[in-house]
């Protein structure tokens, strides 16, 4: 099942055609959607689509359903013949690194037809690069939560950078059974860094047989701008002749006796541009430890 590709900031129309024509209750065609965020809120409940010819219908999701970059699972449920059926579909909401209309300003020798026709795919291929070097998105999720694992220390450290949180629940499994707690009032960020949320006062631990699910705003509210310039050069490397060869790491090639030399070091901890690595630098994830 392939994602469709939806931009941050713009709707979505969903369309279904069925087999056959769905029944009727009530005077409504019985087809339902749903839509999941892929961190399990549920965005949109069970409502009507709408039916725009026999067979088809649609639902569009305006950008205050679609608020949170990630993918969002599609349930079309419909009733035929009274029996019902359920199908899925998946869109992919992203934030592009770099638009086309500044990258073609910045590097206008490159602006022809052929080259903006490829320019998303590239952009899209360039955004998995950067994330593979980094270790983590430069995109926005708002209104979402996590749930972690306790690991008995005072810190949590978080997969996600977080912006800011409206609630903490503590979901304690232990002898006594499972129980609840709020515990909202008890956290706060580290003052230094996004990555954590700790005890106030450093006064508890994250308990190891409790779990704690957070909800706030996280990831990036904008791109940082280094990571656009790093999008940039790593895209214009993509309209380079040259480029299938530092693919594979080449960094020297003798064409009279075919030589050629590779370095291990550009082909696996590299994004294959030096000055691309450089404007990332500061923006590696690097993994943490707390007790």
């Amino acid at each position: 099942m392939a994602n469709t590709l939806v931009k941050y900031g713009t709707n979505h129309t969903a369309t279904k055609t069925l087999p056959a024509e769905a029944d009727v209750v009530g005077g409504n065609y019985q087809v339902y959607v749903t839509l999941i965020h892929e961190w399990g809120k549920q965005i949109v409940a069970k409502t009507l689509a709408t039916r725009t010819s026999a067979l088809n219908y649609s639902y569009t999701f305006n950008t205050l359903k679609l608020r949170s970059n990630g993918i969002y699972k599609i349930k079309w449920e419909y009733e035929i013949a009274d029996t019902v059926y359920v199908d899925y579909s998946t869109i992919d909401v992203y934030t592009p690194y770099a638009t086309s209309a500044t990258f073609f300003a910045n590097y206008a020798y490159l602006n022809n037809a052929g080259n903006t026709a490829k320019f998303d795919g590239f952009e899209q291929k360039v955004r998995n690069i950067i994330h593979a070097y980094c270790g983590q998105t430069f995109t926005y999720y708002e209104d979402l939560s996590l749930s972690l694992d306790g690991t008995g220390a005072r810190t949590l450290t978080l997969p996600v950078k977080l912006q800011n949180f409206t609630e903490v629940i503590a979901t304690i499994n232990d002898s006594l059974g499972s129980t609840t707690s709020d515990e909202t009032t008890s956290m706060e960020k580290t003052p230094d860094s996004d990555w954590f949320i700790r005890w106030k006062g450093n006064k508890g631990t994250f308990k190891t047989y409790a779990s704690y699910e957070i909800t706030g705003d996280w990831g990036w509210v904008y791109v940082p701008s280094n990571v656009t310039q790093a999008a940039e050069l790593l895209i214009a490397e993509q309209f380079n002749d040259d480029n299938a060869y530092r693919n594979h790491g080449v960094t020297d090639l003798y064409m009279d006796t075919h030589r050629m030399r590779i370095d291990e070091k550009i082909t696996f901890n590299s994004t294959g541009v030096i000055d691309a690595d450089v404007l990332l630098m500061d923006y590696i994830k690097h993994e943490f430890s707390w007790v």
